[in-house]
């Protein structure tokens, strides 16, 4: 197996994301936010792309690290057992941790909980356009009635070809054996560098200060 170089998983501000394969669950939704008051101001969409951006790394940073120790362990192969066992119960204590609806989806899903719905499909098309121009996909803020959700690209690099690149140069045999017994109804193959692997979505509460 290939050496691997311990790195963080990346979306578009800088870690690196090797399996998407993680949901929210109930315990995790958003409080209902508080009515303002008359003369309260509305956060402009620039604090929650911050605080969305924050919540979103400190939760990558988490999968980060558990996924490289497992991978420095065991190797590849096992790190998909990890993702399959342990990326959910990571995710929602973190959700927990910062009190909002942390999750990953994407339109090549490994996981059928992360298939992406209308809206988010819309969002993908939209930053791998931005992929394509040559530009860095910009994170996008969608507000709802006491909540707003910003979105944040997860692009590959060479660690994440390891699961998630080609079957015949890229995922050795007992790796990809392991991902087709896992999930039968796999699509999350056949990456290049660089490419948008899914977002991340991250909804919070509407603020005022």
């Amino acid at each position: 197996m290939k050496n691997i170089t311990i790195s963080l998983i990346t979306f578009t501000f800088g870690v690196i994301s090797l399996v998407l394969s993680c949901q929210s669950s109930d315990s995790n939704k958003v409080n209902p936010s508080t009515p303002a008051s008359s003369d309260a101001k509305v956060l402009p969409d620039s604090v929650y792309l911050r605080m969305g951006k924050e919540y979103a790394l400190g939760a990558q940073t988490v999968l980060g690290k558990n996924l490289t120790e497992a991978i420095q362990k065991k190797g590849t192969t096992y790190a998909v057992d990890f993702c399959n066992t342990r990326a959910y119960p990571l995710t929602d204590s973190m959700s927990k941790k910062f009190n909002v609806l942390l999750k990953r989806v994407t339109d090549k899903e490994r996981n059928r909980a992360n298939r992406a719905n209308e809206s988010e499909l819309e969002i993908l098309s939209a930053m791998k356009k931005n992929i394509d121009e040559g530009k860095s996909p910009e994170p996008q803020l969608v507000r709802n009635i006491g909540k707003v959700t910003a979105y944040y690209a997860i692009t590959t690099t060479a660690l994440c070809l390891q699961c998630h690149g080609n079957k015949d140069k890229d995922i050795n045999t007992e790796t990809f054996n392991k991902i087709r017994t896992l999930y039968p109804s796999d699509n999350a193959i056949g990456y290049g560098i660089n490419q948008l692997r899914g977002i991340w979505a991250v909804q919070m509460e509407v603020r005022t200060n």
